[in-house]
């Protein structure tokens, strides 16, 4: 899993270096900090900030995609936070003895834990604490 992991991270960061150097060599240190509002035309000119007139379809679209980008990288940030909160808070996810003396077997008991989830109070349950942590953070 770490060489995944590493494997991952390194051609991420291969793509942003590429991305971030197509843009400044195109238009150098004239970009904005936010790429959406260089997309974004002036309401009295029509322009960009970079001088082209953008389409008004790729602008929406570009707007959109970012919007999922974010919710995607939300949920998939929380995750672990709510697993974490569940655990303390709640009780569940108890790890047993046995689990913690042989980590080999750390795939086994899947529909155990799936069964914490099932029922109207479980439901509840991990519901209302998930809902009230995403209200405080936003």
């Amino acid at each position: 899993m770490p060489r995944v992991v590493g494997v991952t991270v390194a051609s991420i960061s291969c793509l942003f270096l590429v991305l971030a150097g197509s843009t400044y060599s195109a238009v150098g240190c004239q970009t904005t900090g936010n790429l959406l509002y260089t997309r974004y035309p002036d309401s009295e000119t029509g322009l960009t900030t970079l001088g082209f007139a953008p389409n008004w379809g790729a602008v929406v679209v570009t707007y959109l995609l970012m919007q999922l980008h974010i919710t995607a990288a939300f949920a998939v940030i929380l995750n672990p936070v709510f697993y974490i909160a569940e655990r303390l808070a709640l009780s569940m996810h108890k790890a047993k003895q046995l689990d913690l003396e042989n980590p080999a077997n750390h795939k086994e008991g899947v529909d155990e834990e799936m069964a914490e989830y099932r029922g109207g109070v479980d439901t509840t349950k991990y519901i209302v604490p998930r809902v009230v942590m995403i209200v405080i953070l936003e």
